[in-house]
């Protein structure tokens, strides 16, 4: 599974090559992308540059998931837990989640019964699940 995290390096430098003649340059983009890719090669087993395609859905879903940028409601919920129960504040998006979560549903459904070549977190766990000895894993 490392090469995963070798074509994301190796993406992330040539990223920043392309920038590397500005003055400023602000970073941050750059390696909230290189987790984003990280994530979804190793989860998912997707490969996208997130640097060149941010109007991706797994990216935008992603960014609502694990973006820092606290927010009052945000704030509140971290400090108050039952006042943001109260007022119905949300700290995550629901719709992302869902997103994600129907993603990997997808996925699970076309890779099982066949083989697959991917090395990546759902196959692992799809390879486990039929692997696997005790049928009480395969009820859930």
């Amino acid at each position: 599974m490392f090469y995963i995290f070798d074509k994301s390096v190796n993406s992330l430098i040539l990223n920043l090559d392309l920038i590397s003649n500005e003055n400023v340059i602000d970073i941050k983009p750059y390696f909230e992308t290189f987790m984003f890719d990280i994530i979804l090669r190793s989860a998912f087993g997707t490969e996208i540059d997130s640097v060149s395609y941010t109007d991706n859905p797994m990216i935008k879903n992603l960014d609502k998931i694990l973006g820092i940028d606290f927010s009052l409601k945000q704030i509140i919920g971290i400090m108050s837990p039952k006042l943001a129960k109260f007022f119905d504040i949300e700290m995550v998006d629901k719709e992302a989640i869902k997103f994600l979560s129907d993603l990997s549903s997808n996925i699970i459904k076309e890779r099982k019964g066949r083989e697959n070549e991917k090395e990546d977190i759902i196959q692992y766990l799809i390879n486990a699940e039929i692997d696997s000895p005790n049928d009480s894993l395969k009820k859930g």
